[in-house]
């Protein structure tokens, strides 16, 4: 029977391709529309990795060079090729070897857990792959769109499975979930006070989903979160009130500015701008992001006004809100739950496992570690949240870390 690409390049993969089904791999390349294929795939699969995850493609780059310096150009399989000289260089990776090449790497990535590098306190970063294998123990499929959202009656609709349309009236504005699934306000002419309701939209352990409010602000809300927020804004402000971790896109109105509420005592102010707040109970500090425009940050007796680039990170001290800004933000590392990956920076296992818990559903039970301040393995990395628990798990485990599920609870020991 006639053998497809993906067979030589599972056998490539796999270290048994013979010396014979290489020769057929070449002269398989020599085919116009193979190489086209090749080209759509890497383009492709490259171009969305890279948007996905900001330090991937520097990664990238270097697996390239490592593919590239596996396949000869004398066509032999097993042997390294020394490629020192310059020019001989650039004419391979101005070859369809190359292309083909590169084509390797998207397998290849495609084919295995997206790794993480980690640093044992050291500052030596190894570089861990771990390779997606079936599990013997039940595997768990990671969070996707999921929320509720709750009107101003305490009526609810499960958002993940209710239908594109309108989903309700809440006085005179519709419901409306959009075909990407996003939800969005529509204002039906003018609104009385009496009609100013109260929407809650809630995301479980596992979920994340986008919202559009009246206003025409966009929200972004990781898993484990919320926000409440009229039908409609009317007065001088435009105000809201979060849980959680959710990420906002405000529409530009100086006249009446947004204000995000956390508790009694923390506020958010901003005219028009981007931002991210990371509020969760759990975590020792409450973060708020700025991107672009500007945001004044109340906190107890203090505001702190904030430009690109800045973080704002506040923390209880006697009962008192202490801000403190933090400049150069790495705001890839920030976003990186918007755009599908975690991304950590010598990270404790404690803040890592947090993240894992919030995606994936799981409770976490640590044990024979002294205590949460104890020094452990710290993280530094990227890895895709499409990625099954497993894979993830696989990942971790090359630093000394062990892990035991039981149903929807993880063990973790050193």
């Amino acid at each position: 029977m006639d053998k497809t690409l993906e067979f030589y390049i599972d056998r490539y993969l796999s270290g048994t391709i013979s010396a014979t089904e290489w020769r057929e791999l070449q002269e398989l390349m020599k085919d116009p529309a193979t190489q086209r294929q090749l080209n759509q795939l890497m383009d492709r699969q490259l171009a969305e990795r890279a948007a996905a995850n900001p330090s991937y493609p520097e990664v990238v780059n270097r697996v390239k060079a490592a593919v590239a310096n596996e396949i000869s150009s004398t066509g032999d399989p097993g042997m390294l090729a020394s490629m020192t000289n310059d020019k001989k260089r650039r004419s391979f990776l101005n070859s369809h070897w190359f292309r083909y090449a590169a084509a390797i790497l998207v397998v290849m990535i495609l084919s295995v857990t997206y790794y993480l590098l980690f640093d044992n306190g050291k500052q030596n970063a190894i570089q861990q792959t771990a390779i997606v294998q079936q599990e013997e123990i039940t595997d768990i499929a990671p969070g996707g769109e999921k929320a509720l959202l709750t009107l101003s009656d305490g009526t609810t609709i499960v958002l993940d499975s209710a239908s594109n349309g309108m989903l309700a009236s809440q006085g005179s504005t519709q419901v409306v979930k959009l075909a990407n699934g996003s939800i969005v306000y529509h204002a039906q002419g003018t609104t009385k006070s009496s009609e100013i309701l109260t929407n809650t939209m809630s995301t479980p352990r596992g979920g994340k989903y986008h919202l559009i409010l009246p206003d025409g602000t966009g929200v972004w809300l990781n898993a484990a979160s919320s926000i409440t927020y009229p039908t409609v804004f009317t007065g001088d402000t435009r105000q809201v009130s979060i849980k959680g971790e959710v990420y906002f896109e405000v529409v530009k109105n100086p006249r009446i500015p947004f204000v995000v509420t956390l508790d009694h005592s923390r506020r958010i102010e901003v005219t028009g701008t981007s931002f991210n707040i990371n509020a969760y109970p759990d975590e020792p500090q409450c973060k708020t992001t700025l991107l672009e425009g500007v945001v004044k940050v109340h906190a107890g007796g203090s505001v702190k006004q904030l430009i690109p680039g800045q973080q704002a990170q506040t923390v209880m001290s006697d009962m008192q809100s202490v801000v403190t800004v933090t400049d150069h933000v790495n705001l890839e590392q920030v976003m990186a739950w918007k755009n599908g990956a975690f991304s950590f920076k010598n990270a404790g296992i404690y803040e890592v496992m947090r993240q894992v818990s919030r995606w994936y559903d799981l409770d976490i039970e640590y044990r024979g570690f002294t205590s949460k301040t104890a020094e452990g393995p710290h993280f530094s990395g990227d890895i895709g949240m499409d990625l099954n628990l497993s894979a993830i798990l696989r990942v971790l485990e090359k630093s000394q870390v062990r892990f035991r599920l039981e149903e929807k609870k993880l063990i973790v020991m050193p």
